[in-house]
């Protein structure tokens, strides 16, 4: 419990900060977190579709 709990106390030294940026200023936290979404489905996409070799068939 004592390792938990001091996860969850760095957690909140580290996060509140950028809590009170976003809101005072909730489209930038928004924007970041849409390109965010983006890169990742960008990866899931390429992954899932695309095979990593240079033999790229359409089925």
């Amino acid at each position: 419990m004592i390792g938990a709990s001091t996860g969850i106390l760095f957690l909140d030294y580290f996060v509140r900060p950028f809590f009170k940026f976003g809101m005072k200023f909730p489209i930038v936290g928004m924007l970041i977190l849409l390109i965010w979404y983006g890169i990742v489905a960008y990866f899931v996409i390429k992954s899932g579709f695309f095979s990593d070799s240079g033999d790229q068939r359409s089925y």
